[in-house]
């Protein structure tokens, strides 16, 4: 029962008493106004019963909602106070109302002493400023933060790096009046990050190593195909000519021998000398890596039968020898991908530079292209081509458009980044 109604039956009651009163004033009949007193009485105590019995239900009600809202309140108060990561609740400024257990314990310092004092204020001061522009953003209602990182500076002075994760609290009206933080340090989070990163620094240093070793035995087998076996197989052609020359006229069936032994030699004298080419480059070692590109895409059509061009706007190019080497492999392997995955076309071949670095590029071009080809461009024989590039602090990229081309782009720096001495 609501107060107003009470309050209104209360007020009729006493419009009935002064009814009474009147109509005691003007009869001389006292037991008549006795009896309808009496009546009145008795009518007005029965409401009133049945206005206490309401009043005390809704008491009753009244404290089971409230002992239930305290144990709620309770919960609540254990969840914050118990739980394992630090919690803060502040107002819409950032001063602090609210802060558990554990975010008194990561900053080192009691929760009253949190209490009143802002967020900005824990933050270290190189980092403050670009704080309080993600605070304004989050109290604009843009979106709330998740894993914002920042560093906390602890009372006694220590830093520590920690994850923000901020929401708005609103009221029933849905006006937003505060802000929740989950506040979880995350030093040991960056500590195998720095590990990860000096891991991964680590391998790229020994893919570089092996990529060098790699390129020194190619370079001994390719010296010992050119000069042993090339030299041999030269010496056998001579040979068989000579046997040519004096066998005798009506021997056509050794003189045909000879010339399928002939044919097959000079077809393994220009193998040898492909996996020459293929295992190292004289042009690249002779006249750079503009001219051994250029050699390179019209290999690539007289083998493939593919339209290959090489264009560069760079007229002389000073490039150390790991670079150019790199470079030439990157482009050799691309080439190696596309004649093997792609159904291609046209293969462009550019070599441009951009301000401190060196940009190859490698697009193949053809209406035979599959989605599941271009797919293919992220294969682990491409994704080698990255660590490559990686290795001499560049980087690679592989945009595919399926049923169109494929467009590989390396990039690295003209010279390598200059070591600092202790």
């Amino acid at each position: 029962m609501s107060q107003d109604r009470f309050d209104q039956q209360l007020e009729v009651a006493r419009q009935r008493l002064k009814t009474l009163e009147t109509l005691a004033a003007g009869s001389a009949d006292a037991r008549t106004i006795a009896l309808e007193t009496l009546a009145e009485l008795s009518t007005a105590l029965e409401e009133l019963n049945v206005l206490t019995e309401e009043l005390r239900q809704q008491n009753d009600e009244l404290l089971s909602t409230r002992q239930m809202v305290e144990a709620e309140r309770r919960r609540y108060l254990d969840l914050f106070e118990l739980a394992p990561d630090g919690y803060l609740v502040t107002d819409l400024d950032g001063i602090i109302q609210e802060a558990n257990r554990a975010a008194a314990t990561l900053l080192e310092a009691s929760q009253t002493a949190l209490v009143g004092t802002s967020a900005a204020a824990l933050v270290a001061d190189g980092e403050r400023a670009a704080f309080e522009v993600e605070l304004n953003r989050v109290k604009g209602g843009v979106a709330p933060a998740a894993d914002w990182q920042v560093v906390f500076t602890r009372r006694t002075g220590s830093p520590v790096p920690v994850s923000l994760t901020v929401g708005p609290m609103r009221d029933e009206l849905g006006r937003l009046r505060g802000l929740r933080w989950l506040v979880r340090d995350i030093t040991e989070r960056r500590r195998m990050e720095e590990q990860l990163r000096a891991s991964q620094g680590q391998l790229r240093t020994l893919a570089a190593h092996l990529e060098s070793i790699r390129e020194e035995e190619h370079a001994r087998i390719a010296k010992a195909v050119h000069d042993e076996l090339g030299q041999n197989l030269a010496a056998l052609n001579a040979d068989l000519y000579w046997m040519v020359g004096r066998l005798p006229g009506e021997r056509t069936d050794l003189l045909e021998k000879t010339r399928q032994m002939s044919g097959l030699l000079r077809t393994t004298i220009d193998s040898s000398r492909r996996i020459f080419t293929e295992l190292h480059s004289a042009i690249l070692e002779d006249l750079g890596l503009l001219a051994a590109l250029e050699q390179q895409a019209q290999e690539f059509t007289t083998q493939t039968g593919i339209a290959c061009r090489f264009t560069s706007p760079i007229q002389t190019l000073t490039l150390d020898p790991a670079r150019s080497t790199v470079l030439f492999r990157i482009c050799q392997e691309i080439l190696g991908h596309v004649a093997r995955c792609a159904r291609a076309t046209m293969v462009r071949i550019g070599l441009e530079q951009q301000g401190a670095r060196l940009i190859l590029t490698v697009e193949s071009r053809g209406t035979g292209i599959t989605e599941r080809e271009s797919a293919a461009a992220d294969t682990l024989e491409l994704t080698r081509l990255r660590e490559r590039a990686l290795a001499l602090g560049g980087t690679a990229s592989i945009v595919d458009r399926p049923g169109v081309s494929i467009t590989v782009t390396v990039a690295i720096p003209l010279a390598p980044p200059r070591r600092e001495t202790p």
